[in-house]
């Protein structure tokens, strides 16, 4: 809708998303870099130079400086708008006096495409509000609380301060891929993954796997679901359909049975919460083997590849979208065994995690529905904590290693099984099930 809807501010020709696609690619070809920064310190000096727009004209306009600046030239702020609160704590915490009434009308107030739409306006009520607002700030201070004093000349004093140096961010690298394809090769080849029969347990099952057909070890797919029925050599159960109901695009969905319910009922290092804080401390970490979040971010983003992680009362559940054109598939299986085979434990994302169920937990007696469903489950299962919120003293009590070792146990290959769903390649699926997952321990 964004290319159909016309701009106000600036209009022109909309132009199907394809045509835009074209367009950019055959511009692309003839950016250079010193264009992109010559354009950047034109466009956002209104930011990085406040207070020294003079100094930013002068500099333009020295000799030799031409190819330094794109037109129009350096670019000035025309206003600041700052929110800011109208009293602090002694710590610096905002300190809330009153309702979002006219934050909550203002947002009603705004279309799809952001514009303020006149028509919406209503004098009075604004009025109304203004006087709100007007008590507001009559109002005393909340106790403890200190007033926030702040002017416009105080504000731009701060914007054009000296001391402001911000550091850039370091350059991040692009890894083509995340996993070396030569030692996927020689893992393959001292591993020899296959696919064995449905039936039986996995010792059974490995025993009769090299003396059946492969008809055997490969059943056809199922004419009444359209579903797909794998078994690799080490436990792991493979469920795929093709449907073209979002085309060249698919999703991966790695399932472990257990979730919080395979947690202890005790406190402990590993105890009540584990399943639950180590979900989210891989999540928040994002960093596996040598690569950094950053690098892995940026993986997914180059190759169009989305990732979700998450735990309930009864299974561990990843999911990865992904295009599936130009390796996406590829690349969803390399994201999906570093993650889940060699993932950074950090204790900084750890702390992070176990601080955000401690914040939870102690606000359930603020909302009236988690802490009616609190009470709930609290009669119903009495003192096992694991199907509801773990108190916030038991999450103290939970470390790093310890939630590491429940989340493990419970990703072992015999306890996984892979779905996928999508417009995808059966060939080339089954190719890469064996050497991303079928060597997996």
């Amino acid at each position: 809708m964004d290319h159909l809807r016309p701009q106000p501010a600036v209009p022109c020709q909309s132009r199907s998303c394809s045509e835009a696609h074209e367009a950019m690619q055959l511009v692309a070809k003839s950016i250079r870099l010193d264009e992109v920064n010559a354009l950047a310190a034109s466009m956002l000096t209104f930011a990085s130079d406040v207070g020294r727009e003079a100094d930013m004209l002068e500099m333009a306009a020295a000799p030799g400086q031409e190819e330094q600046w794109a037109g129009p030239g350096p670019t000035r702020a025309t206003s600041v708008v700052a929110c800011i609160p109208a009293y602090v704590s002694a710590g610096g915490d905002a300190v809330s006096v009153g309702g979002g009434m006219a934050a909550d009308h203002a947002r009603g107030l705004t279309g799809a495409s952001g514009h303020i739409d006149a028509d919406a306006i209503n004098l009075e009520e604004l009025e109304a509000q203004g006087s709100q607002v007007d008590k507001l700030q009559d109002m005393e201070a909340p106790e403890g609380a200190i007033s926030f004093d702040v002017s416009g000349d105080d504000i731009l004093d701060a914007l054009a301060s000296p001391e402001i140096d911000p550091e850039p961010l370091p350059d991040i690298e692009l890894p083509s891929h995340l996993m070396d394809p030569a030692e996927i090769d020689a893992a393959v080849q001292a591993l020899h993954p296959r696919f064995i029969p449905l039936e039986g347990s996995l010792d059974d099952a490995l025993s009769r796997a090299d003396s059946l057909p492969p008809a055997a070890c490969c059943p056809p797919v199922n004419e009444d679901t359209g579903i797909t029925q794998r078994r690799l050599s080490n436990g792991i159960r493979v469920n795929y359909r093709h449907t073209d109901n979002e085309p060249k695009a698919g999703l991966l969905r790695i399932v472990a049975a257990g979730g919080r319910a395979s947690e202890s009922t005790d406190p402990g290092p590993g105890g009540v919460g584990a399943v639950g804080v180590g979900t989210r401390t891989l999540s928040e970490g994002g960093a596996v083997a040598d690569f950094s979040r950053e690098q892995v971010e940026a993986f997914c983003i180059a190759n169009l590849v989305q990732s979700v992680m998450d735990s309930n009362d009864e299974f561990f559940v990843m999911d990865v979208h992904f295009a599936a054109t130009n390796g996406g598939l590829r690349c969803a299986f390399e994201l999906l065994h570093q993650v889940l085979q060699h993932p950074r434990w950090e204790q900084q994302a750890f702390e992070r995690s176990k601080l955000a169920f401690i914040n939870s937990g102690q606000s359930v007696g603020k909302s009236l529905e988690r802490a009616s469903s609190s009470k709930i489950m609290g009669a119903m299962l009495g003192p096992d904590m694991r199907l509801g919120d773990p108190a916030p003293e038991y999450l103290e009590q939970l470390t790093l290693d310890g939630v590491r070792n429940v989340l493990e146990r419970q990703l072992h290959p015999t306890n996984l099984e892979l779905n996928v769903a999508g417009d995808f390649d059966q060939q080339e699926l089954e190719e890469l099930v064996l050497k991303y997952v079928g060597k997996w321990a």
